[in-house]
């Protein structure tokens, strides 16, 4: 699976679980769209830098074989 494929199952996921902590009364839909967009904020640069690491240590074992 791709970044994109990935991303947008976690954020299916994060919505459906928001909608259960609303329906529950734990949480506004107002709370719930900023944590989520937060969330994915988070995840996505996390995602970035682990992803730049790996393409600069591949292109790094590359060159010296």
């Amino acid at each position: 699976m791709n970044r994109e494929t990935i991303l947008g199952l976690v954020r299916h996921v994060l919505t459906f679980a928001g909608g259960a902590l609303a329906a529950q009364g734990w949480a506004s839909e107002g709370e719930l769209t900023e944590l989520i967009g937060g969330l994915m904020t988070v995840i996505g640069a996390i995602w970035s830098i682990v992803d730049k690491r790996r393409r600069a240590a591949a292109t790094t074992e590359g060159g010296m074989q």
